[in-house]
């Protein structure tokens, strides 16, 4: 076992440690978990049976029912709509698997030539096909592994890629407290939309969450990005550009859940990063702020959320699961 987590940690760092943020593809950063999309759109650690939150790391598919169908559906921006559709079984106690499909439609655009002349309409698509596996190593770690076949077409051009995602989490139930470390979206461009190649948007992840022992609330903290602190943005802090607390701050990611039953949860969340990209004239506008809430009733789970990932307009986003 400690070999297995050795050689998933060794890859994990090794590829992500000359990467920097990718170009292309990266309708990959935006959740397809309302849970996560509360929490503050990354989050890593949160341990429940909701099979989701394996989108955002492949080490929790563990803790889902045996066998579970999701659909998730976003309202992105206007014109913008996001869906995904997923399914998860068991192989035996240990080994799981998942299937998923994902898809981002920018619906009609204004076509000109480069003097302004209309030429029409044309249409933009992102998808990702991928599965999952995972497994239990012993009561308290699991690893998983998330392989993807990427899709784009933007008018006559089209792009295809591979990624995967691997993830390895700790949980210890009598107190939950879960860590986590995930790289995602790791892999190679091999059909380019022209000449150039574009590279994918590697993301490095760790986290940590924790419930209160006298209260029901969890605790998430995430940081994200964390292979690439060089072109971190920077922001003004009271009239002074501090690049290094800036940086700094911008990795991380908050988020509160609120679980007065286990049929029940409503959660908050902030991302500094998106704070700190989305302001204009020294205001975020609410920006990088999330709120969400989720019900099961019998096999049935429903989740809601609301963010706000560009200034002048809000996502709302809808997953609908069900144990089979």
């Amino acid at each position: 076992m400690k070999r297995i987590i050795y050689i998933i940690l060794t890859i994990a760092i090794s590829v992500t440690a000359k990467a920097q943020s990718g170009y292309t593809y990266e309708f990959l950063n935006i959740p397809v978990s309302a849970r996560a999309a509360a929490l503050g759109g990354e989050n890593i650690t949160t341990v429940e049976d909701d099979f989701t939150m394996a989108s955002q790391n492949p080490s929790l598919l563990p803790c889902v029912a045996r066998k579970n169908v999701s659909l998730s559906y976003m309202y992105y921006i206007k014109g913008v709509n996001i869906g995904a559709a997923s399914f998860s079984s068991f192989i035996n106690e240990r080994l799981g698997w998942a299937v998923n499909a994902q898809y981002m439609d920018y619906g009609k655009m204004t076509k000109a030539d480069i003097y302004g002349n209309k030429e029409g309409e044309f249409g933009a698509k992102d998808m990702a096909l991928s599965a999952t596996f995972s497994y239990e190593f012993s009561d308290y770690w699991s690893g998983g592994v998330t392989g993807k076949m990427l899709y784009s077409k933007y008018d006559e051009y089209s792009s295809f890629g591979l990624g995967f995602d691997l993830g390895l989490n700790y949980y210890k139930a009598s107190n939950d407290f879960s860590f986590s470390i995930v790289a995602r979206n790791l892999g190679a461009q091999l059909k380019y939309y022209t000449q150039y190649r574009e590279k994918l948007p590697v993301n490095l992840l760790v986290g940590v969450s924790k419930r209160l022992a006298h209260a029901p609330l969890r605790i998430s903290i995430t940081m994200q990005d964390l292979q690439n602190w060089k072109n971190s943005p920077v922001s003004e802090i009271n009239g002074v550009k501090d690049k290094f607390i800036t940086k700094f701050i911008n990795h991380f990611v908050f988020g509160v859940d609120f679980i007065p039953t286990k049929n029940l949860y409503a959660a908050i969340g902030y991302n500094c990063r998106i704070a700190s990209d989305m302001k204009v004239n020294g205001s975020s506008r609410w920006a990088g702020l999330t709120a969400g809430a989720g019900l099961k009733i019998n096999k049935f789970k429903i989740g809601a959320s609301y963010a706000r990932y560009h200034v002048s307009a809000s996502s709302f986003m809808v997953n609908l699961s069900m144990a089979l």
